[in-house]
Protein backbone atom coordinates (compact mmCIF):
# COMPACT_ATOMS: atom_id res chain seq x y z
CA UNK A 1 0.00 0.00 0.00
CA UNK A 2 1.45 3.19 -0.79
CA UNK A 3 2.26 5.26 1.92
CA UNK A 4 1.48 9.34 1.85
CA UNK A 5 5.12 10.12 2.63
CA UNK A 6 6.12 8.03 -0.57
CA UNK A 7 4.73 11.05 -2.38
CA UNK A 8 6.56 14.86 -2.76
CA UNK A 9 4.94 17.01 -0.20
CA UNK A 10 4.88 20.38 -2.48
CA UNK A 11 2.83 20.78 -5.22
CA UNK A 12 5.23 21.58 -7.86
CA UNK A 13 7.13 18.38 -6.99
CA UNK A 14 4.30 16.31 -7.03
CA UNK A 15 2.94 17.56 -10.32
CA UNK A 16 6.67 17.04 -11.90
CA UNK A 17 7.13 13.76 -10.00
CA UNK A 18 3.56 12.51 -11.70
CA UNK A 19 4.40 13.47 -14.88
CA UNK A 20 7.50 12.28 -14.87
CA UNK A 21 5.59 8.36 -15.19
CA UNK A 22 1.85 9.20 -15.28
CA UNK A 23 1.50 5.25 -15.53
CA UNK A 24 3.04 3.85 -12.54
CA UNK A 25 2.42 7.07 -10.58
CA UNK A 26 -1.32 8.11 -10.83
CA UNK A 27 -2.40 5.31 -9.24
CA UNK A 28 -0.14 5.71 -6.20
CA UNK A 29 -1.70 9.47 -5.89
CA UNK A 30 -5.37 7.35 -6.29
CA UNK A 31 -4.54 5.41 -3.27
CA UNK A 32 -3.68 8.25 -1.31
CA UNK A 33 -6.26 10.11 -2.16
CA UNK A 34 -9.13 7.44 -1.64
CA UNK A 35 -7.69 6.38 1.44
CA UNK A 36 -6.92 9.84 3.12
CA UNK A 37 -9.17 10.44 6.28
CA UNK A 38 -11.57 12.70 6.39
CA UNK A 39 -9.96 15.52 8.62
CA UNK A 40 -6.60 14.87 6.00
CA UNK A 41 -8.93 14.85 2.50
CA UNK A 42 -9.41 18.70 1.84
CA UNK A 43 -5.67 19.33 1.85
CA UNK A 44 -4.53 16.47 0.12
CA UNK A 45 -7.62 17.16 -2.45
CA UNK A 46 -6.80 20.72 -3.39
CA UNK A 47 -2.72 19.56 -3.26
CA UNK A 48 -3.20 16.39 -6.03
CA UNK A 49 -5.83 18.57 -8.08
CA UNK A 50 -3.23 21.31 -8.70
CA UNK A 51 -0.66 18.19 -9.22
CA UNK A 52 -2.42 16.28 -11.13
CA UNK A 53 -2.93 19.68 -13.60
CA UNK A 54 0.77 20.26 -13.69
CA UNK A 55 0.45 16.74 -14.96
CA UNK A 56 -2.04 17.12 -17.44
CA UNK A 57 -0.66 19.77 -18.97
CA UNK A 58 2.37 17.74 -19.19
CA UNK A 59 0.99 14.52 -21.14
CA UNK A 60 -2.40 15.20 -21.27
CA UNK A 61 -3.08 12.16 -23.81
CA UNK A 62 -1.18 9.52 -21.30
CA UNK A 63 -3.34 11.13 -17.91
CA UNK A 64 -6.88 11.45 -20.31
CA UNK A 65 -6.38 7.30 -20.49
CA UNK A 66 -5.75 6.87 -17.31
CA UNK A 67 -8.39 8.70 -15.63
CA UNK A 68 -11.30 7.99 -17.64
CA UNK A 69 -12.10 5.05 -15.33
CA UNK A 70 -12.27 7.42 -12.30
CA UNK A 71 -14.94 9.56 -14.68
CA UNK A 72 -16.68 6.35 -14.80
CA UNK A 73 -16.23 4.93 -11.26
CA UNK A 74 -18.05 4.89 -7.88
CA UNK A 75 -15.32 6.78 -6.40
CA UNK A 76 -16.65 10.53 -5.65
CA UNK A 77 -13.38 11.77 -4.66
CA UNK A 78 -11.42 10.80 -7.68
CA UNK A 79 -14.45 12.63 -9.77
CA UNK A 80 -13.95 15.62 -8.08
CA UNK A 81 -10.30 15.50 -8.48
CA UNK A 82 -10.47 14.83 -12.33
CA UNK A 83 -13.42 17.87 -12.86
CA UNK A 84 -11.07 19.99 -10.99
CA UNK A 85 -8.13 19.69 -12.77
CA UNK A 86 -9.34 18.78 -16.12
CA UNK A 87 -7.01 20.79 -19.04
CA UNK A 88 -9.98 22.72 -20.96
CA UNK A 89 -6.97 25.21 -21.94
CA UNK A 90 -5.45 22.71 -24.05
CA UNK A 91 -5.86 23.63 -27.68
CA UNK A 92 -5.44 19.90 -28.76
CA UNK A 93 -7.52 17.93 -26.05
CA UNK A 94 -9.68 20.81 -25.69
CA UNK A 95 -12.66 19.07 -27.20
CA UNK A 96 -11.76 16.09 -25.48
CA UNK A 97 -11.60 17.83 -21.52
CA UNK A 98 -14.52 19.89 -22.39
CA UNK A 99 -17.11 16.28 -23.02
CA UNK A 100 -15.44 14.97 -20.17
CA UNK A 101 -16.62 18.01 -18.15
CA UNK A 102 -19.90 18.13 -19.34
CA UNK A 103 -20.35 14.82 -18.40
CA UNK A 104 -19.70 15.99 -15.03
CA UNK A 105 -21.55 18.50 -14.76
CA UNK A 106 -24.57 16.00 -14.50
CA UNK A 107 -22.72 13.87 -11.62
CA UNK A 108 -24.95 13.09 -9.04
CA UNK A 109 -22.31 14.63 -6.65
CA UNK A 110 -22.99 18.07 -5.85
CA UNK A 111 -19.45 18.99 -5.44
CA UNK A 112 -18.54 17.55 -8.88
CA UNK A 113 -21.33 19.20 -10.31
CA UNK A 114 -20.31 22.84 -8.88
CA UNK A 115 -16.20 21.79 -10.01
CA UNK A 116 -17.39 21.06 -13.39
CA UNK A 117 -20.70 23.61 -13.98
CA UNK A 118 -17.99 26.37 -12.83
CA UNK A 119 -14.82 24.84 -15.38
CA UNK A 120 -16.91 25.21 -18.07
CA UNK A 121 -18.36 28.73 -17.36
CA UNK A 122 -15.42 30.27 -17.55
CA UNK A 123 -15.70 30.48 -20.71
CA UNK A 124 -19.41 32.03 -20.43
CA UNK A 125 -19.63 33.58 -23.88
CA UNK A 126 -18.77 29.99 -25.76
CA UNK A 127 -21.28 28.35 -23.59
CA UNK A 128 -24.46 30.50 -23.08
CA UNK A 129 -26.85 27.99 -24.30
CA UNK A 130 -25.73 25.94 -20.96
CA UNK A 131 -25.92 28.75 -19.06
CA UNK A 132 -29.11 29.74 -19.20
CA UNK A 133 -30.01 26.40 -18.86
CA UNK A 134 -27.84 25.88 -15.75
CA UNK A 135 -29.45 29.44 -14.51
CA UNK A 136 -33.06 27.23 -14.02
CA UNK A 137 -31.42 24.20 -11.83
CA UNK A 138 -33.14 23.79 -9.13
CA UNK A 139 -30.14 23.66 -6.72
CA UNK A 140 -29.44 27.35 -5.98
CA UNK A 141 -25.75 26.73 -5.73
CA UNK A 142 -25.48 26.09 -9.35
CA UNK A 143 -27.34 29.23 -10.27
CA UNK A 144 -25.13 31.21 -7.93
CA UNK A 145 -22.12 29.74 -10.02
CA UNK A 146 -23.27 30.86 -13.06
CA UNK A 147 -24.57 34.24 -12.20
CA UNK A 148 -20.96 34.69 -10.86
CA UNK A 149 -19.16 33.60 -13.99
CA UNK A 150 -21.67 35.74 -16.01
CA UNK A 151 -19.31 38.66 -14.77
CA UNK A 152 -17.25 37.60 -17.99
CA UNK A 153 -19.72 38.07 -20.39
CA UNK A 154 -18.07 40.29 -23.39
CA UNK A 155 -19.52 44.16 -23.80
CA UNK A 156 -21.29 43.17 -26.77
CA UNK A 157 -23.40 40.67 -25.68
CA UNK A 158 -24.39 41.87 -22.58
CA UNK A 159 -27.70 43.95 -24.67
CA UNK A 160 -28.51 41.22 -26.37
CA UNK A 161 -28.31 38.56 -23.22
CA UNK A 162 -29.75 40.71 -20.36
CA UNK A 163 -32.66 38.88 -20.47
CA UNK A 164 -30.53 35.82 -18.86
CA UNK A 165 -30.49 37.85 -15.51
CA UNK A 166 -33.99 38.26 -15.26
CA UNK A 167 -35.54 34.74 -14.20
CA UNK A 168 -32.06 35.32 -11.70
CA UNK A 169 -34.07 38.77 -10.07
CA UNK A 170 -37.05 37.03 -9.05
CA UNK A 171 -34.63 34.33 -7.18
CA UNK A 172 -34.87 34.22 -3.51
CA UNK A 173 -31.36 32.62 -1.99
CA UNK A 174 -29.02 33.95 -0.51
CA UNK A 175 -25.99 32.86 -2.40
CA UNK A 176 -27.82 33.28 -6.02
CA UNK A 177 -28.75 37.01 -4.64
CA UNK A 178 -25.18 38.29 -3.77
CA UNK A 179 -23.80 36.45 -7.10
CA UNK A 180 -26.16 38.01 -9.26
CA UNK A 181 -25.58 41.80 -7.24
CA UNK A 182 -21.74 41.55 -7.65
CA UNK A 183 -22.00 40.47 -11.03
CA UNK A 184 -24.13 43.36 -12.64
CA UNK A 185 -22.21 46.00 -10.58
CA UNK A 186 -18.67 44.95 -12.71
CA UNK A 187 -21.13 44.45 -15.94
CA UNK A 188 -22.37 48.65 -14.93
CA UNK A 189 -19.22 49.82 -15.93
CA UNK A 190 -19.34 48.74 -19.50
CA UNK A 191 -22.72 48.85 -20.41
CA UNK A 192 -24.88 50.92 -17.95
CA UNK A 193 -28.29 51.62 -19.32
CA UNK A 194 -29.56 47.58 -19.72
CA UNK A 195 -27.68 46.81 -16.43
CA UNK A 196 -29.29 49.87 -14.55
CA UNK A 197 -33.17 48.24 -15.81
CA UNK A 198 -32.13 45.12 -14.26
CA UNK A 199 -31.26 45.96 -10.96
CA UNK A 200 -34.88 47.82 -10.82
CA UNK A 201 -35.99 44.15 -10.76
CA UNK A 202 -33.79 43.29 -7.81
CA UNK A 203 -34.32 46.88 -5.82
CA UNK A 204 -38.15 46.29 -6.10
CA UNK A 205 -38.17 42.62 -5.29
CA UNK A 206 -40.56 40.78 -2.72
CA UNK A 207 -37.53 39.25 -1.50
CA UNK A 208 -35.41 41.13 1.41
CA UNK A 209 -32.37 38.90 0.70
CA UNK A 210 -32.44 40.29 -2.83
CA UNK A 211 -32.45 43.77 -2.38
CA UNK A 212 -30.40 44.01 0.33
CA UNK A 213 -27.47 42.09 -2.00
CA UNK A 214 -28.96 44.98 -4.56
CA UNK A 215 -27.96 47.62 -1.69
CA UNK A 216 -24.65 46.51 -0.54
CA UNK A 217 -23.06 45.12 -4.07
CA UNK A 218 -24.60 47.47 -6.04
CA UNK A 219 -25.99 50.66 -5.37
CA UNK A 220 -23.80 51.53 -2.77
CA UNK A 221 -20.65 51.44 -4.70
CA UNK A 222 -22.90 53.25 -7.93
CA UNK A 223 -24.06 55.87 -5.91
CA UNK A 224 -20.53 56.60 -4.50
CA UNK A 225 -18.93 56.55 -8.25
CA UNK A 226 -21.71 58.12 -10.39
CA UNK A 227 -24.34 59.41 -8.48
CA UNK A 228 -24.91 62.11 -11.26
CA UNK A 229 -25.47 60.00 -14.08
CA UNK A 230 -28.19 58.13 -11.97
CA UNK A 231 -30.10 61.21 -10.66
CA UNK A 232 -32.31 61.21 -13.41
CA UNK A 233 -33.98 57.60 -13.30
CA UNK A 234 -33.38 57.78 -9.39
CA UNK A 235 -36.05 60.70 -9.53
CA UNK A 236 -38.16 58.84 -12.25
CA UNK A 237 -37.83 55.16 -10.07
CA UNK A 238 -39.34 57.37 -6.43
CA UNK A 239 -42.37 58.55 -8.72
CA UNK A 240 -43.69 55.23 -9.02
CA UNK A 241 -43.63 54.65 -4.94
CA UNK A 242 -42.56 51.26 -5.10
CA UNK A 243 -42.29 50.73 -1.09
CA UNK A 244 -39.38 48.04 -2.40
CA UNK A 245 -37.83 50.14 -4.23
CA UNK A 246 -37.58 53.04 -1.30
CA UNK A 247 -36.65 50.11 1.41
CA UNK A 248 -33.92 49.66 -1.03
CA UNK A 249 -32.11 53.00 -1.59
CA UNK A 250 -32.21 54.04 1.80
CA UNK A 251 -29.80 50.85 2.67
CA UNK A 252 -27.68 52.09 -0.36
CA UNK A 253 -25.88 55.42 1.01
CA UNK A 254 -23.29 54.64 2.69
CA UNK A 255 -20.84 56.12 0.76
CA UNK A 256 -22.75 58.98 -1.12
CA UNK A 257 -21.27 62.31 -1.34
CA UNK A 258 -23.30 65.05 -0.03
CA UNK A 259 -24.13 67.34 -2.64
CA UNK A 260 -27.04 69.71 -3.95
CA UNK A 261 -28.03 66.71 -5.83
CA UNK A 262 -27.64 64.04 -3.93
CA UNK A 263 -29.84 65.83 -1.42
CA UNK A 264 -32.55 65.35 -3.97
CA UNK A 265 -32.48 62.14 -3.65
CA UNK A 266 -32.34 61.98 -0.15
CA UNK A 267 -35.54 64.92 0.11
CA UNK A 268 -36.94 62.37 -1.67
CA UNK A 269 -36.95 59.62 0.33
CA UNK A 270 -38.00 61.60 3.58
CA UNK A 271 -41.39 62.27 2.12
CA UNK A 272 -42.24 58.30 2.27
CA UNK A 273 -45.40 57.89 4.55
CA UNK A 274 -43.70 54.59 5.84
CA UNK A 275 -42.38 55.75 9.17
CA UNK A 276 -39.75 52.46 8.74
CA UNK A 277 -38.54 54.21 5.80
CA UNK A 278 -37.89 57.22 7.24
CA UNK A 279 -36.43 55.75 10.38
CA UNK A 280 -34.02 54.16 8.01
CA UNK A 281 -33.25 56.56 6.11
CA UNK A 282 -32.54 59.01 9.24
CA UNK A 283 -29.72 56.10 10.26
CA UNK A 284 -28.15 56.40 6.70
CA UNK A 285 -28.19 60.43 7.47
CA UNK A 286 -26.85 60.15 10.91
CA UNK A 287 -23.90 57.81 9.15
CA UNK A 288 -23.41 60.47 6.68
CA UNK A 289 -23.21 63.40 9.20
CA UNK A 290 -19.43 64.68 9.90
CA UNK A 291 -19.59 67.62 12.02
CA UNK A 292 -15.96 68.25 10.65
CA UNK A 293 -17.95 68.18 7.20
CA UNK A 294 -19.32 71.81 5.90
CA UNK A 295 -21.54 69.30 3.50
CA UNK A 296 -23.31 68.13 6.62
CA UNK A 297 -24.76 70.97 7.06
CA UNK A 298 -27.51 69.98 3.98
CA UNK A 299 -28.75 67.40 6.04
CA UNK A 300 -29.49 69.27 9.13
CA UNK A 301 -33.02 70.38 8.05
CA UNK A 302 -34.29 66.99 7.53
CA UNK A 303 -32.74 65.71 10.67
CA UNK A 304 -34.95 68.92 12.13
CA UNK A 305 -37.95 67.47 11.00
CA UNK A 306 -37.08 63.92 11.55
CA UNK A 307 -36.57 65.49 15.74
CA UNK A 308 -40.34 66.70 15.21
CA UNK A 309 -41.50 63.28 13.54
CA UNK A 310 -44.83 62.28 14.63
CA UNK A 311 -43.69 58.20 15.23
CA UNK A 312 -41.35 57.77 17.64
CA UNK A 313 -39.12 55.46 15.77
CA UNK A 314 -37.63 58.55 13.32
CA UNK A 315 -37.45 60.87 16.65
CA UNK A 316 -35.55 57.93 18.19
CA UNK A 317 -33.23 57.77 15.17
CA UNK A 318 -32.39 61.31 15.20
CA UNK A 319 -31.40 61.19 19.19
CA UNK A 320 -28.64 58.23 17.99
CA UNK A 321 -26.84 61.81 16.16
CA UNK A 322 -26.88 63.32 20.30
CA UNK A 323 -25.14 60.35 21.20
CA UNK A 324 -22.49 59.86 18.64
CA UNK A 325 -21.71 63.44 18.21
CA UNK A 326 -22.78 64.81 21.19
CA UNK A 327 -22.71 68.65 21.00
CA UNK A 328 -21.73 69.19 17.94
CA UNK A 329 -24.71 67.31 16.14
CA UNK A 330 -27.10 69.42 19.34
CA UNK A 331 -25.57 72.91 18.19
CA UNK A 332 -25.81 72.15 14.23
CA UNK A 333 -29.55 71.86 14.78
CA UNK A 334 -29.99 74.37 17.05
CA UNK A 335 -28.78 77.02 14.44
CA UNK A 336 -31.86 75.80 12.40
CA UNK A 337 -34.22 76.09 15.16
CA UNK A 338 -34.21 73.45 17.45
Amino acid sequence: MAKKQDLPLDIPNLGRWLAQDPEGRLPRLKTVVTRASKKDYPRIAERSRIALKIAWDAHPDRVFALTKTWVAGKEVRLRRLVAGSLPLSSIEFHDQAFKLCRKLADDPDPEVRYLAVDFICEAINDHLDLAERWLKDPDPKVRAIVARRLRGLSTDLIKPRIALFHPLARDSHEDVAWALASTLAELYEREPRPVIETMRLLATSEHETMRAAAAACFFEHVFADSFDQLLPTMRSWLRVGDTNLRWTLVRSLRFLRLTPRSMQLIRGLYEDPDPKIRARLVQSMIDLFDPEEEASAMLVPLLVRAGQDTYKAVRDAVAVGSERYGDAFELALKQVGV
